[in-house]
């Protein structure tokens, strides 16, 4: 397999604003390679969704934008199923606002790289980093509750939407916060409903609801968190454009990983573009 990376120009629309249909441009950037930390990880054993609800600390907001580390860094990132390489030496450097999205064939492993960014699989090869300190130092839940995963397919959960929701919220009020960060922090029900989903579905069991209803309400609890960067497995997949714009338009300024098969919505919401096994 071979790995290359496609630099985009230009201001190319951003995600649109559901409400208005108005595009914003925004300048494409280019992956480049992470400052080193450690190779040894040990992630903890990962909830299937990526949903670590481990509190973690806060970063300082003193430091200046243009100072400040990379929110997620990644260098000589590998991995090789069955012996055969599907991707090797993948290096990315992804500041406040950048999305990073990956395409490629199946079976390109576009899946198995956002696995080993969020540490959902343990890391074979590379180094990571979010916010300059090495994802070693985080710990695995830490770093999963910084760096959150939304996995493909919306998994069907145990109990409701609801329920987690609450479980996150109860375990967020014991965590210390930046009170300003606290204040702006969005309900995942609020979130939801701008993308079209009807406050009963909170109350029904995961596994009577569809796949895009499932989508919307795990990205909204995901979303609420807070998290530094998502990575993002066809979050869209199951929706109408509708929703799908409403989604990308909450998701404006959020940094990302984010996989999709949509050409033109890689064009809307990407600043830089990784193929893999082209």
């Amino acid at each position: 397999m071979v790995l290359r990376t496609r630099r985009l120009w230009g201001a190319l629309g951003a995600p649109p604003d559901a409400r208005s249909g108005e595009s914003a441009g925004r300048e494409h950037r280019t992956a480049a390679a992470a400052a080193p930390v450690s190779h040894s990880l040990s992630p903890t054993v990962a909830p299937p969704t990526g949903i670590d609800l481990a509190p973690p600390v806060s970063a300082s907001p003193q430091t200046p934008a243009d100072r400040r580390p990379p929110v997620l860094s990644a260098r000589d990132v590998s991995r090789a199923v069955g012996g055969r390489a599907l991707f090797e030496g993948i290096a990315l450097t992804l500041a406040e606002g950048d999305v990073l999205v990956v395409r490629g064939p199946s079976g390109a492993g576009k899946t198995l790289l956002l696995r080993q960014l969020g540490l959902l699989d343990p890391l074979t090869s590379g180094e990571l980093a979010c916010d300059g300190r090495s994802a070693t130092d985080w710990g695995g839940p830490a770093w999963r509750a910084r760096i959150a995963t939304l996995p493909q397919g919306a998994p069907v959960l145990p109990g409701t939407p609801g329920e987690l929701a609450a479980r996150v919220a109860e375990l967020e009020n014991q965590r210390e916060r930046e009170r300003e960060r606290e204040r702006e922090a969005p309900s995942p029900r609020a979130l939801a409903a701008e993308w079209g989903l009807a406050d009963a579905a909170w109350e029904e069991l995961w596994s009577e609801l569809s796949v895009g209803e499932r989508q919307r309400a795990q990205l909204a609890v995901v979303l609420a968190r807070r998290p530094r960067a998502l990575l993002l497995d066809e979050p869209t997949s199951a929706l109408d454009p509708t929703a799908t714009a409403a989604v990308e338009h909450s998701l404006r300024g959020q940094t990302a990983v984010w996989v999709t098969h949509d050409r033109a919505q890689a064009e809307r919401v990407s600043t830089t573009t990784l193929e893999l096994g082209a």
